[in-house]
C-alpha cells in the first residue's frame, strides 16, 4: 500500500514535469503537489465508493423481492402439501369402506352359491 502511494506520488511529479514544469526544490511545493495527488486519489476512491453503495443497494432490493417471492412460493407449496395430505386421508378412509363392501359382496356370493 505504501509503494502504491510513493509509486503514485512519484507518478504525480511526472505528470507535473510532462506539463513542462520542473520538479519542486521547494519542500512546501512538493508537499502541496503531494497532497494535491493525495486528494485526487481520495476523490476517486469516493467515486468508486458511490458505486459500489449504489450496486449493494440495487443488490439489496433485488434480494428482498426475491425473499418475498421465494416466501410466497413457500406458502402455495405448503397449501399443495395440505391438500395431498387431505387426499390421502381420505382415500385411506375409502380404502376402509371399500375393503368393507367387498367383503359384504363376498359373504353375499357365498350364501347365493
Amino acid at each position: 500500500m505504501i509503494v502504491a502511494f510513493f509509486l503514485s506520488v512519484r507518478a504525480g511529479l511526472d505528470r507535473h514535469a510532462e506539463d513542462g514544469q520542473e520538479a519542486p526544490d521547494d519542500p512546501a511545493s512538493l508537499t502541496v503537489r503531494i497532497l494535491e495527488d493525495i486528494r485526487d486519489e481520495i476523490r476517486g476512491v469516493r467515486t468508486e465508493q458511490v458505486a459500489t453503495n449504489e450496486r449493494l443497494e440495487r443488490l439489496e432490493q433485488r434480494q428482498s423481492a426475491d425473499a418475498m417471492r421465494l416466501a410466497t412460493e413457500i406458502v402455495t407449496v405448503a397449501k399443495g402439501i395440505d391438500q395431498v395430505r387431505d387426499l390421502l386421508r381420505d382415500r385411506r378412509a375409502e380404502r376402509a369402506t371399500l375393503t368393507d363392501h367387498e367383503k359384504r359382496i363376498r359373504a353375499i356370493e357365498r350364501k347365493i352359491a
